[in-house]
């Protein structure tokens, strides 16, 4: 049964266009971080779901870390941008990032390395990325991109880096800077078309 689900989904993969192949991608990124117990939880964690269970024995699959609470622009909605976090500002250590990466790796198949922060900001970033990836776990993060530059998107690829999210909010840098307060669309685009 379970493998005939597998080839009814991939050969819907195969007959479609940009969204097949994006879900090939997860598919393949999916099988590449799988391991028996992996698999096993994220099974159990599907069916809790399903059942709508109140307590669960499963692990989470998708983890989110947060490298950094430090940004280079000033968005008005975020509380990074507008110094408004109730916590230290700072980065977070590469060794307390392994040990958590070595405890959630039995379960991880993704793992978020964004949410207050520019995590290109982080000079170990690309260690951070090449840690989880190692141990097969799917690694993304989000960017405004105004930090970033050539080198820096070779080493994301070498890395391991499975998936950058940019974050543009205009067309123009009128539109773009009423949200990103201090970026430049120039640099965003710039540094997207040189890639």
């Amino acid at each position: 049964m379970l493998g005939l689900r597998l080839r009814m989904i991939l050969a819907r993969v195969r007959t479609r266009g940009l969204p097949g192949k994006v879900l090939r991608f997860n598919l393949l990124q999916f099988l590449r971080c799988s391991t028996p117990r992996k698999f096993a939880n994220f099974v159990l964690s599907k069916v809790q779901k399903w059942l709508r269970r109140d307590c669960l024995i499963s692990m989470p699959y998708r983890y989110y870390i947060d490298p950094t609470n430090l940004c280079n622009l000033r968005c008005p909605l975020c509380p990074t941008g507008r110094m408004e976090l109730q916590r230290p500002r700072g980065r977070m250590n590469l060794e307390d990032f392994k040990r958590i990466v070595d405890q959630i790796a039995p379960y991880a198949y993704y793992v978020e390395l964004y949410n207050w922060g520019e995590p290109f900001l982080h000079p170990q970033i690309f260690d951070m990325i090449r840690y989880a990836s190692e141990r097969k776990i799917s690694v993304q993060l989000s960017s405004n991109l105004n930090y970033f530059n050539e080198e820096m998107a070779e080493q994301a690829v070498a890395s391991g880096l499975t998936r950058l999210l940019v974050s543009v909010d205009g067309a123009t840098q009128e539109t773009y800077e009423k949200y990103r307060c201090g970026g430049r669309l120039e640099v965003v685009l710039q540094t997207y078309v040189s890639w």
